[in-house]
């Protein structure tokens, strides 16, 4: 496993500026450059020092950076693998020329996480990711961008007659069954037929013996009061899984999983499976959600959405403002348990919500809106806590 060090972002040399000016002059002169070659993961890992392949990446990013889409989201996954040098040089090298040629936070994130691997770094392209960061940084340390929520988002749940679904159809709650104490308990006082599926895996080798142990089993006795549930231990990713779920003729469904779910558990629900995703969709799709929401300067709202094979794209069934008036000195690990505790109210309200609505109804995620983010970086989360957060403010949704 790699290790990673942590950068000092709050401190700033603006002698960093010398190393971008190159790159403003280049994206100013070639913003009409149309490059037509096509480029895979793996033209940027063999490159050798070649300039004019570089020049010719860098036209490819100013002409149009989302055909990077793919290369960026593989390189994302080699972050914890062991790479040699000279592949190493070649993503650090590719990342800064995204990173200034389209002041995409994504790639400097990245650019963090691979530059901090065994104490490397490459000091000029290191300086001059640091300047375009501040550069984009405003005097509440917030990050620039285009994004905007409308304010009437929360004006989404339009009701229906109610009585005609909830008697026949069957709902489940799939995951880890501490998360559903409250809210099967809120479905089953409505007259809701609610099955608890219990699937005992997690991404995390720790977690996935604790899950599989009989420790687990007593910690559910004794602070679920036992609720109910069904245990199917098939592989996650098996057709044997799939039938299993089918059989059970499950209608509309909330899950929460610690892996990508497949199609074997998403077919398995006629109308649909809800994700609990904590941040705005469209804009902001993956991980890190409230600290990306943070340095944006977004609100924080819990976006309650349909499961795809994609990550973050399916029609959303309802959104949820976070009250944080309550948080004293805010913190990114607070605003999470925050939202942590607010989970059951949101399982009872969307799967009420989906149940009354008919799919045409829900909202459209347009993805083209938004982008896919990857864990942030520790040296990035430790500037939001020590500099943003101080100056956000939880914007108020009618």
């Amino acid at each position: 496993m790699a290790f990673f060090h942590n950068f000092n972002l709050l401190k700033f040399n603006d002698s960093y500026k010398s190393y971008q000016l190159e790159f403003d002059s280049l994206r100013k002169n070639n913003k009409n450059t149309i490059v037509i070659r096509q480029l895979k993961f793996i033209d940027i890992i063999q490159l050798e020092d070649n300039e004019d392949e570089w020049e010719s990446i860098k036209k490819s990013i100013i002409n149009d950076i989302t055909k990077f889409e793919l290369i960026f989201k593989k390189i994302h996954f080699q972050k914890k693998k062991k790479v040699e040098l000279k592949i190493l040089n070649n993503i650090l090298k590719f990342l800064t020329y995204a990173y200034l040629l389209s002041e995409d936070i994504r790639y400097f994130n990245e650019f963090l996480w691979f530059s901090s691997r065994n104490s490397y770094r490459m000091d000029k392209y290191f300086k001059a990711n640091i300047y375009c960061f501040y550069k984009n940084i405003d005097s509440d340390y917030f990050y620039n961008n285009n994004f905007k929520v409308p304010n009437n988002i929360l004006h989404n749940k339009k009701k229906g007659n109610s009585s005609k679904y909830y008697k026949n159809q069957k709902v489940c709650l799939i995951g880890y069954p501490h998360f559903f104490k409250q809210s099967y308990k809120n479905l089953i006082s409505k007259g809701i037929s609610v099955n608890v599926i219990y699937l005992p895996f997690h991404k995390n080798s720790i977690l996935n013996f604790f899950l599989k142990s009989i420790i687990y089993k007593f910690y559910l006795i004794f602070t679920c009061n036992y609720i109910p549930y069904q245990k199917i231990n098939f592989k996650i990713d098996s057709k044997t899984l799939g039938l299993a779920l089918k059989k059970e003729k499950l209608y509309v469904g909330f899950q929460k999983l610690n892996f990508l779910i497949k199609d074997n558990i998403i077919s398995s629900f006629s109308k649909g499976l809800i994700n609990d995703h904590w941040g705005y969709l469209p804009l902001i799709r993956g991980k890190s959600t409230i600290e990306f929401s943070i340095l944006f300067n977004l609100p924080i709202i819990v976006t309650n959405h349909l499961v795809e094979k994609s990550i973050d794209t399916g029609d959303i069934v309802a959104y949820y403002n976070c009250d944080l008036s309550r948080i004293k000195k805010l913190s990114t690990y607070k605003i999470r348990k925050h939202v942590r505790k607010t989970l059951s109210h949101r399982i009872t309200s969307s799967i009420m919500t989906l149940l009354e609505k008919e799919r045409e109804e829900l909202i459209k995620n347009k993805i083209e809106l938004g982008k896919t983010y990857y864990d942030m970086h520790p040296s990035l989360i430790k500037f939001i806590n020590e500099r943003s957060i101080k100056n956000y403010k939880q914007i108020s949704l009618t």
